[in-house]
């Protein structure tokens, strides 16, 4: 069978860098430029938002240090608003 491209395939392709992970609440998220990643939305645990955050370069920083320690997801939007990825990150 032939592979099916589509955001799935694409969505494989974006490199996404997250460090220092697990941190102190301040995290360096990176990502490859061809990702069209629009923003980054923070959940805590209990499926809160806890930061949204516009993106506008590969390379940004995010700050949850004033957040309570324990592990956090991050979803990556794209330009038309589709989570393209999701990650954990602990906040020591």
């Amino acid at each position: 069978a032939s592979p099916i491209y589509g955001i799935e395939g694409n969505a494989e392709s974006i490199m996404i860098n997250i460090y220092p992970n697990p941190s102190s609440g301040i995290f360096t998220v990176e990502f490859s430029e061809n990702s069209n990643i629009s923003y980054i939305e923070i959940m805590n645990t209990l499926g809160e938002t806890v930061n949204k955050t516009r993106i506008s370069d590969v390379k940004s920083a995010i700050n949850i240090s004033e957040e309570k320690s324990g592990i956090y997801l991050i979803k990556f939007y794209d330009v038309d608003n589709n989570v393209v990825r999701v990650r954990k990150i602990l906040k020591d």
